[in-house]
């Protein structure tokens, strides 16, 4: 647990790439294509890529889409990653496999 650098409210989420705690309010509009997990993975393992899951190119640049297991894509890869009857028909979020409903 800590305070959100932004807003002070108290929180159990960090942005790995800032390495700041962060409330679930401004992880969405300050760090939208940020990787962000609770404070205990940043303790267990620090080591993050902040490349989409899918195409492997970095977040940042692009319009990305955060999902509800905070995993982050860019906005077009998983459209396209969704198309190809994988997502909720194929299991789910292609990082952990969370359904996307």
């Amino acid at each position: 647990m800590g305070l959100c650098s932004g807003c002070r409210k108290v929180t159990n989420l960090f942005c790995f790439n800032h390495r700041k705690n962060v409330c679930d309010r401004c992880m969405l509009t300050d760090h939208p294509s940020c990787i962000v997990r609770p404070y205990l993975a940043w303790l267990e393992n620090s080591d993050y890529s902040p490349n989409c899951g899918i195409c492997s190119n970095r977040l940042e640049g692009q319009q990305c889409l955060r999902l509800c297991c905070l995993h982050v894509f860019h906005v077009g890869c998983l459209k396209g990653w969704i198309s190809a009857g994988n997502g909720d028909g194929g299991g789910g979020c292609p990082e952990c496999m969370v359904s996307l409903e």
